[in-house]
This record gives structure tokens, sequence and C-alpha cells, in this order.
């Protein structure tokens, strides 16, 4: 199975790269914005809202590296490097439901508020809630 490579680069754009491959040279055409860069040899994308989620889409059937940098924001998937979009989908889902599960104990034994200092509790009765 062929290996896809994602990451970013340095003026913020997504890159793709793989081994020459028609069938995936005409996948990587279906996404939007792409651009092929010759003397680099790979692909390049705006990083826009859902593109690198239509770069998963895309390649969900292949292996996929996924930089890093990418995850960072989904802390779930540190160190998890080659993920289909339906594994990132199940593994968002069961993160969601703990956090939901952890939010819902934490408010039965009553941590559910923040601190309010000095007089703002009092004037505003609900807002650390």
């Amino acid at each position: 199975m062929t290996e896809i490579d994602v990451k970013k680069d340095i003026s913020g754009n997504l890159i793709v790269t793989f081994p020459y491959d028609r069938s995936l040279v005409a996948k990587v055409k279906t996404i939007e914005g792409y651009k092929w860069h010759p003397d680099k040899k790979h692909w390049s994308f705006p990083n826009v809202d859902g593109t690198l989620d239509r770069i998963l889409k895309v390649f969900e059937s292949e292996r996929i590296h996924l930089d890093p940098t990418l995850q960072v924001n989904l802390p779930f998937l540190f160190g998890q490097v080659h993920k289909s979009v339906q594994t990132v989908k199940e593994s968002l889902a069961e993160h969601l439901k703990r956090v939901r599960q952890l939010h819902q104990r934490d408010l039965q034994e009553g941590y559910g508020r923040v601190y309010m200092p000095y007089a703002l509790e009092r004037k505003y009765p609900n807002a650390g809630k």
C-alpha cells in the first residue's frame, strides 16, 4: 500500500507527497486548489477550512502519514500516525463521549463553576456556571 505524506510548509500551505501513481494523481486533482510543484515533486494546497479533511477523505483507502504539526488541535490522535478518515471520526466520537461524561460528573460533584473575583459573583450570580 502506498503511503501518502501530508505536512505543512513554512508558508502554511498543506503539502502532499507520494510515489507516482496515475490513480493517486487523479485523486489529488479532485481536491480544489491543488498545485503541482515539479521541482520539489509535491502537491500543495492552501490551508483553508476543510482542505485537510478533503485530503484525508480522498486518500482514506491509502496509508496516510499526517505530520504532528497538523495534529496539534487533535490531541487524541497524537502519536497515532496512520489513520483513515473513518478511524479519525471514531476516535473523535469516543474522545467527545469521554469529555461529556467527565463534564457531567464534574457538574454532579459541584465542580462546574469558575471563580468570580470580588463582587462579580454577587452582581452576576450565573456567570461562573
